[in-house]
């Protein structure tokens, strides 16, 4: 049952009344490791003797995902302050900080000023129990963040707590809910409609491999509870680019 349901989900099409949108085998793979968890939750409360043999499918290479220079980020952000008309400005500052801080995109709106530190350089991300693994952790300024949040700070609206007050609040005192649409209409001014705000946090970890960041210290930044495990797997070429560009530069005359 479970090998023809893992058939069905990879092709996609009608299984039982349920109509089933095809996926790749990562996904079918990830299925079954969840399935798998529960039988062996059955196992241990005494419900099953056994765990069935579910064989894995192989995974095709995950493809290598294409990151945003510096140079394209200016252009989306004169494309964010130039056609988003109502609130160009305050989606600017939001794509500024997303890549200055590596902050995904529904905590970035969630962050209030009390979260933000400016005597120790450092803000708290997650004080609403609210991020991807519910706790909490410290993004310690870079300089670009510390010079972004002066900003900020010198132009925040003296009503609100949060750093991205909803333009809609009125009396009420509410953060933004979403900058997605705004977003489509810069980056298809900037002809980059590929960029998501999840490319911002990428381009965030990229600069900070570049830069000779541990792995260890970038995870801690991006909320990683696998001590760089990832960022290494998935950043590391381009440390190795970056040594070898640098090792270019090495003279002995």
């Amino acid at each position: 049952m479970v090998a023809s349901f893992v058939k069905k989900r990879l092709k996609g099409g009608l299984f039982g009344q349920r109509k089933l949108e095809s996926v790749s085998e990562r996904t079918a793979n990830l299925d079954v490791i969840v399935l798998r968890n529960v039988l062996n939750a059955a196992i241990d409360d005494g419900h099953l003797r056994d765990l069935p043999r579910i064989k894995l499918l192989k995974e095709a290479p995950t493809p290598k995902r294409r990151l945003l220079t510096p140079a394209e980020f200016a252009s989306l952000i004169k494309a964010a302050k130039t056609r988003c008309k109502n609130n160009g400005a305050q989606l600017a500052d939001y794509l500024f900080f997303l890549a200055f801080s590596g902050v995904r995109e529904q905590e970035a709106l969630r962050i209030r000023w009390r979260d933000v530190d400016f005597e120790h350089e450092r803000i708290t991300i997650g004080t609403d129990g609210l991020s991807k693994n519910r706790e909490s952790r410290i993004v310690e300024f870079n300089p670009k963040l510390r010079a972004h949040l002066i900003h900020m700070k010198r132009n925040r609206a003296p009503d609100c707590a949060w750093l991205f007050p909803s333009p809609r609040r009125g009396p009420r005192d509410e953060h933004a809910r979403s900058f997605r649409e705004s977003l489509k209409i810069a980056r298809k001014a900037a002809d980059l409609e590929w960029v998501g705000f999840h490319d911002l946090r990428h381009y965030f970890c990229s600069i900070c491999v570049m830069a000779g960041i541990d792995f260890m210290t970038i995870a801690a930044w991006a909320g990683h509870k696998d001590g760089g495990i990832l960022i290494g797997k998935v950043y590391g070429h381009l440390l190795d680019e970056h040594r070898q560009r640098a090792a270019k530069r090495v003279t002995f005359e």
